[in-house]
C-alpha cells in the first residue's frame, strides 16, 4: 500500500517545484485548461486499465447475504434512505463501526489543520507570487519527505510493529505538536509567527505521515476480511464516513 501512491508524490512533488513558475507565465484560464486536459489523460489511462483487468475487478457476492441484502436495500430504496440505511446496517458490526468513525475523525482533523495553516499563511503573504513559492517549496519539500518515507521506511515499521501502533503514529505526532504550541501561547509575545510556525509543523508531519504510514496501516486493516466485507468496508470508509 506504501509503494502504490509513489507515483503521485512523485508528480507532487515536481508539480509543487514548478509552481512559483506557473504562475509568473501562466494565466488562470490556463491552469484550469491544464488541470482539465491532465483529467482527461488520466481518466482515458484509468478506463484502458479497468476494460484490461475487469475479471481482476470482480467482487464475488455471498448468495445468501446478497439475496438478503437485496431485499433489504429495496425496501429502503422505496423510503428514499438507501445511503442511511447502509451506515446504520454497517455502523452496528463493532468493527465497521469504529473504523467509519476513525475514518471521519480522521478526515476532520485533516482539514482542521489545511485550513487553519492556510489561514495563518494567507495572514503574512499578501503577494500572490510569494504566496506560489512558499507553498512551491513547502509542500515539494513535504511530499519528498513522504516519498522517501513510502519507500525506505514503511515496509520496515510494517515488519517491526502491529497495525494499531503504526495508525497511532499520526494522532500522537500532531498531539504532541498540538500541546507544545498550547503551552508556547502561554509564553510567548509574538503569536501570529509562533502560530505559523506550529500550523506549519502540523501540515508537514500530515503530509509526511499520512499518505505513508497512516493510510496503508489503516487499509492493512480490512485485508484479512473476505472480499466482499473488504469492499463494503473500503465503501464505508472512503465512500461515507470520510466525504
Amino acid at each position: 500500500f506504501g509503494l502504490l501512491t509513489t507515483g503521485e508524490s512523485l508528480g507532487k512533488v515536481l508539480g509543487y517545484l514548478f509552481t512559483p513558475i506557473i504562475v509568473v507565465l501562466f494565466s488562470i484560464q490556463d491552469l484550469f485548461t491544464f488541470a482539465a486536459f491532465s483529467f482527461g489523460i488520466s481518466f482515458a489511462f484509468l478506463y484502458v486499465l479497468s476494460r484490461r483487468n475487469s475479471e481482476k475487478l470482480e467482487v464475488p457476492h455471498e448468495h445468501h447475504d446478497h439475496d438478503h441484502d437485496h431485499k433489504h436495500e429495496g425496501e429502503i430504496a422505496r423510503t428514499g434512505f438507501k445511503v442511511f440505511g447502509f451506515l446504520q446496517k454497517k455502523l452496528k458490526d463493532p468493527f465497521f463501526g469504529l473504523a467509519g468513525l476513525f475514518a471521519m475523525l480522521s478526515t476532520l482533523v485533516l482539514y482542521f489543520i489545511h485550513y487553519s495553516f492556510l489561514d495563518r499563511v494567507e495572514v503574512h503573504f499578501s503577494d500572490v507570487e510569494q504566496l506560489a513559492i512558499f507553498f512551491g517549496f513547502f509542500f515539494s519539500f513535504g511530499k519528498l519527505l513522504n516519498l522517501l518515507k513510502k519507500t525506505l521506511l514503511f515496509s520496515r515499521l510494517f515488519w517491526r510493529l502491529k497495525i494499531g501502533q503504526m495508525i497511532m503514529i499520526l494522532p500522537l505526532s500532531l498531539g504532541l505538536i498540538t500541546l507544545v504550541g498550547m503551552i508556547g501561547l502561554l509564553f510567548i509575545d509574538n503569536n501570529l509567527i509562533f502560530l505559523l510556525w506550529i500550523f506549519g509543523l502540523l501540515m508537514l508531519l500530515d503530509e509526511i505521515i499520512r499518505s505513508s504510514i497512516h493510510l496503508p496501516a489503516y487499509f492493512v486493516l480490512f485485508q484479512p476480511l473476505n472480499k466482499h466485507k473488504r469492499l463494503e468496508g473500503h465503501t464505508l470508509a472512503k465512500g461515507y464516513m470520510e466525504p
